[in-house]
């Protein structure tokens, strides 16, 4: 009874070696990333919607604002994260005045700050 108690410890022991081994040879995994943003509106006017959609992704997100307004000078802090894994994103911010922004492949994996300015030559009406 006794060496078969050790024998199973053994076991049990080599497994948990073998286990934290390969867990170690793995490597980061792209889901560490922190998809939250700091919005600062610097454009003078409120901000009535943010929308962050993956380059891949044919559809607008979600308004992140959800129901809020975003006052110039105040900033808000935002979660990008749509489950894909994907780091680059499309950005489209509606200005209370009607004006849309739009920022282009964004990298939101490197990006801890987003600053929005004015940029009225850019900015279109929506359609």
């Amino acid at each position: 009874m006794n060496a078969h108690v050790n024998l199973v410890s053994k076991l049990a022991a080599m497994s948990i070696a073998a286990t934290s081994a390969a867990l170690a040879a793995l490597p980061a995994q792209a889901s560490v990333n922190d998809y939250r943003i700091k919005l600062v509106n610097e454009t003078g006017l409120a901000i009535r919607a943010f929308h962050a959609t993956n380059i891949f992704d044919p559809d607008p997100g979600p308004n992140l604002l959800w129901r809020h307004m975003l006052p110039p000078r105040f900033s808000a802090v935002v979660d990008t994260d749509d489950a894909s894994g994907v780091c680059l994103f499309d950005f489209e911010t509606v200005l209370s005045s009607g004006h849309v922004i739009e920022d282009r492949a964004v990298n939101v994996c490197d990006t801890w700050t987003y600053r929005i300015a004015p940029r009225m030559p850019e900015a279109r009406m929506p359609s």
